[in-house]
């Protein structure tokens, strides 16, 4: 009988260890997730962020998101005027990120290698 109740007790202490240590794991996770990270510091000052897609959407909010974080936008997606309206948006909000347009259909040429040397020019 007095190994069974050592047995529970090792259980017990051993279970409360897994929950207390999954809600500390969970919990860091959580709180890293929510802390602004300075990126600009992570990646440098004067860096680049290329956004597929900005014209509108997910796209346009994250190269304004980044856009107001401090780094310079490349704006990629296949139609100018809506491009130039991020493009115009970005500079009015934030007037110190620089702005590159890209007009290119990528579902025909993302395989081709000079697509690279066009969004690099």
């Amino acid at each position: 009988m007095e190994l069974i109740a050592v047995l529970c007790c090792i259980c017990i202490v051993y279970g409360s260890f897994r929950v207390l240590q999954f809600v500390w794991v969970s919990g860091r996770r959580l709180t890293a997730g929510l802390l602004p990270r300075n990126m600009l510091q992570e990646y440098g000052e004067n860096s680049w962020a290329v956004i597929t897609g900005a014209s509108d959407g997910i796209g346009e909010q994250f190269a304004k998101e980044l856009a107001r974080r401090g780094f310079n936008i490349c704006l990629v997606s296949r139609t100018r005027s809506k491009l130039e309206r991020v493009e115009s948006d970005i500079h009015r909000l934030h007037p110190k990120s620089h702005t590159k347009v890209v007009v290119i259909d990528l579902s025909h040429s993302a395989s081709e290698p000079e697509l690279f040397d066009y969004l690099y020019d």
